[in-house]
């Protein structure tokens, strides 16, 4: 569709701008009206009267098939997943700053995941640290209000975001060294 209005509207503005306007000048035309930027053009095809009502035939189509039914939901979308993926964080790490006598399970892979599950079913509050997101996923998609941080558990300061403080440590590990 977008191919088919560029290539429409600089046909159309090559045919009005005739015999003066170039290809480019009509293309470039075509370009600065759908990129809503409009420089005010004193010459070539948006200069002549029907080349303004053109434009304004063009930014017609060009708003009711592209920027309301595909660019609007789709710059929402974008918007508001990133958005809520950051407030969501946001939330979680206002929530970890407020723990205290919590367990922090670095890494959940084999007896990561066996400690956070023993720590689920004793009821007992903990933070998940995991580098790997895929692991970290495996783990949400059946415990989704576990508070995490998709950090390094090695990395003292991604242990500090975990607010450690008198919490237990579980380490991945015994090779692992942890300074709180």
């Amino acid at each position: 569709m977008l191919l088919l209005i560029t290539t429409g509207s600089t046909l159309g503005y090559h045919y009005i701008g005739r015999p003066t306007a170039t290809w480019i000048d009509s293309f470039y035309m075509t370009f600065i009206t759908v990129a809503t930027i409009g420089y005010g053009e004193t010459s070539g095809p948006g200069h002549h009267p029907m080349g303004r009502l053109f434009t304004g035939g063009h930014r017609l189509v060009w708003h009711r098939n592209h920027e309301l039914p595909v660019f609007r939901p789709l710059v929402a979308l974008l918007l508001e997943s990133d958005l809520n993926a950051a407030l969501k964080r946001k939330r979680m790490e206002k929530q970890i700053a407020r723990l205290s006598g919590h367990y922090i399970v670095c890494g959940i892979g084999r007896v990561g995941t066996n400690v956070a599950n023993e720590l689920v079913k004793t009821k007992r509050t903990m933070v998940v640290i995991e580098q790997d997101r895929a692991a970290l996923d495996a783990w949400l998609e059946h415990h989704p209000h576990t508070l995490h941080l998709h950090d390094d558990a090695a990395d003292d300061d991604a242990l500090r975001n975990g607010r450690p403080g008198s919490a237990p440590v579980c380490l991945p590990s015994p090779a692992t060294t942890v300074t709180t």
